[in-house]
C-alpha cells in the first residue's frame, strides 16, 4: 500500500465515471427509440410496458449476487465481464427489432438484464470505495456520468431518427462501442484501501476481493431496506421519465417523434445537471434535506407535465421532473455504503431493492394508460414520489459499528 498521489485518485475516479457513463449510453440509445421499437413491432402500450420490464426482470435474477460477486473476484473482473454481456444482448435485442421478432427482442433485453444487474451493483460498490477513500460526497457525480451517457444517447437517437437510421443499426453500433470500452475503462479500478492509502495497477482486481458476513444477515437491517425502498421510488420515478416521456409526448401533447426525443434529452439533461452540482448541494444541507427538496421539485415537474396542455409547458415541467429525480439513486446508494462494514451487502441489497421500482415501473404505467392515457397514468408516480419524500430522513448518516462514530457528511438541516 502507498501514499495515494493526485494521479492515483484521479485515474480510479475517471474511470468509475467512464464506466458509468457507457451504461447510460447504451441505456438511453434503447430509450431514445423505444416509439420507433413499438411500431417495428406493432406494440400496444401494454405490451410495450411488459416488454420494457425485461431488462429489470433480468438484473433481478442477478442482482442478490452482485455483491458477493464484487467481494470474491472483484469489482473490476465482474464489471468487465458484465459489460460484455450486455453488448450481446444489446445486439440481440437489435437483430430483433431489425427482423420484426418480439422473441428475439425479449431474449436479449433478458440478457441485457442479467449483465445489468452486475454491472450497476458493482459500479456502484466501486464508486463508494473511491468516494470514501478520496472523502468527498461524489456518489451523485459519478452517477452524473450515468446521465452524461445518457443524454448522449438521447442525441444520438434524434439525429439517427433525422437522418434516417434504424433503430436496430443504431442499438447495435452503440452496443459494440460499449463492449469494447468498458473492460478498458475498468482496468483502473481500485480495492477497498483504508484512509488514503489505495492501490491501482495490477493489484486493483485483487485489493477489493474482501470476506463478509453471508448476505442473508445484510437483508434483515431495517436502515438497509428502508434505503432500497427509498431508492425503489426514485427510481421508479426515474425509470418512468426514461420509459414514457417519448410516448407520452407523442399520445399527450400530440408533438412529433423527434420533438418527444428531444423532450426525453431534456429530462436527461436536468438528471445530468442535478447530479453534477449535487455534491455542493448535499456539502451544504446533508442528504436529507437536499433529497427532500429534489422530491417535492420533481412532484411539481409531474404536476404541470400531465395537467398543463402545452408543449413548451412540457419541457418545463420535465426539466423539473428530471432535475428533482437526479439525487434519489446515488445518495441512497452512497447512505448503503455509510461506514466499511458490510458496504458490498448493503449496496447489493439497496441496488436489489430499487431494483423493483424499475421492475414496477413500466407494466404499471403500461396498465393504467390501457384504462386511461398514457399521460394520465403517470399519476401513479406522483404518489411514488410522496412516498420517497416520506423516506428522505433515512439517508442522514449512519454509525459505524467499527469505529463507534458517524460517518463523516454535513450534518443534515432538517
Amino acid at each position: 500500500m502507498h501514499q495515494a498521489s493526485p494521479e492515483d485518485q484521479r485515474a480510479p475516479a475517471r474511470a468509475t465515471f467512464l464506466v458509468f457513463a457507457a451504461f447510460g449510453l447504451v441505456l438511453a440509445t434503447w430509450s431514445s427509440r423505444i416509439p420507433q421499437i413499438r411500431a417495428a413491432l406493432h406494440l400496444a402500450p401494454s405490451t410495450l410496458g411488459l416488454l420494457l420490464l425485461c431488462i429489470a426482470a433480468g438484473s433481478l435474477v442477478t442482482l442478490p449476487f452482485a455483491g458477493p460477486l464484487a467481494a470474491r473476484i472483484g469489482a473490476r473482473a465482474a464489471v468487465s465481464a458484465a459489460g460484455v454481456g450486455g453488448t450481446v444482448g444489446m445486439l440481440l435485442a437489435a437483430v430483433g427489432v431489425g427482423v420484426h421478432e418480439l422473441a428475439v427482442t425479449v431474449v436479449g433485453l433478458l440478457v441485457m438484464g442479467l449483465a445489468t444487474g452486475i454491472w450497476d451493483v458493482c459500479a456502484n460498490i466501486q464508486a463508494a470505495w473511491v468516494e470514501q477513500q478520496i472523502g468527498q460526497p461524489l456518489m451523485a457525480r459519478f452517477h452524473s456520468g450515468y446521465s452524461i451517457g445518457t443524454v448522449l444517447g438521447a442525441l444520438i437517437g434524434v439525429l439517427m431518427i433525422a437522418v434516417g437510421v434504424s433503430a436496430a443499426v443504431d442499438i447495435g453500433a452503440v452496443s459494440l462501442v460499449i463492449g469494447i470500452s468498458v473492460p478498458w475503462f475498468a482496468r483502473h479500478f481500485i480495492g477497498r484501501g483504508h484512509g488514503a492509502a489505495m492501490t491501482t495497477g495490477s493489484r486493483a482486481g485483487q485489493a477489493d476481493r474482501v470476506e463478509e458476513p453471508p448476505p442473508r444477515t445484510v437483508w434483515r437491517e431495517r436502515r438497509t431496506l428502508l434505503l432500497g425502498l427509498l431508492v425503489a421510488s426514485f427510481a421508479l420515478v426515474e425509470g418512468a421519465g426514461n420509459d414514457w416521456i417519448g410516448v407520452s409526448m407523442i399520445s399527450g401533447h400530440h408533438s412529433a417523434a423527434a420533438v418527444g426525443t428531444l423532450a426525453y434529452g431534456t429530462f436527461l439533461t436536468a438528471m445530468t445537471l442535478g447530479r453534477w452540482f449535487g455534491p455542493q448541494v448535499v456539502a451544504r444541507r446533508g442528504r436529507a434535506l437536499a433529497l427532500s427538496n429534489s422530491a417535492c421539485l420533481a412532484i411539481v415537474g409531474l404536476v404541470v407535465y400531465i395537467f398543463v396542455p402545452s408543449i413548451a409547458a412540457a419541457f418545463v415541467a420535465v426539466f423539473c421532473w428530471g432535475a428533482g429525480t437526479a439525487l434519489g439513486f446515488p445518495l441512497g446508494i452512497s447512505a448503503a455504503a455509510d461506514g466499511f462494514e458490510r458496504a458490498h451487502g448493503r449496496v447489493g441489497v439497496a441496488t436489489s431493492v430499487g431494483y423493483l421500482g424499475l421492475l414496477g415501473g413500466p407494466p404499471l404505467i403500461g396498465l393504467l394508460a390501457g384504462a386511461v392515457t398514457v399521460i394520465h397514468a403517470l399519476c401513479a408516480v406522483i404518489v411514488v414520489l410522496f412516498v420517497a419524500l416520506a423516506l428522505t430522513p433515512v439517508t442522514r448518516p449512519a454509525l459505524s459499528a467499527s469505529a463507534g462514530l458517524r460517518t463523516p457528511e454535513p450534518v443534515d438541516q432538517n
